[in-house]
């Protein structure tokens, strides 16, 4: 306990540094940019990876590589192709015909 004390004491006793030195305060006023709205865009990474060929549900066993190639597009060129909802349309624009007629009702309803 002794020793608590006399570390606190020690603590109080330094000299305290203004924040003032360490962090100078910044200016009212701001420079204009040269074209202004210039800096609201922020660009997205560009993607790594070819898109997946369209999967159109007739053949069934072409299926898992048809999964594995999209998952892979999503996790990698992800934040390329947007947020969540970007992504889920995304994944529904690589099938085609009889595999986006089954898809397409949950998609418009969810």
């Amino acid at each position: 306990m002794a020793t608590l004390v006399s570390r606190i004491s020690q603590v109080e006793e330094r000299p305290q540094v203004r924040t003032e030195t360490l962090y100078p305060p910044t200016p009212d006023f701001t420079t204009p940019s040269p074209t202004p709205g210039l800096a609201d865009y922020v660009r997205k990474p560009k993607p790594c990876l070819p898109n997946p060929d369209k999967f159109d549900g007739k053949d069934k066993a072409l299926y898992p590589q048809f999964e594995g190639s999209l998952r892979a597009k999503l996790r990698i060129d992800g934040p390329a192709i947007g947020g969540e909802n970007e992504q889920v349309w995304y994944a529904f624009g690589r099938l085609a015909d009889e595999a986006a007629g089954r898809i397409y009702p949950w998609i418009s309803y969810a």
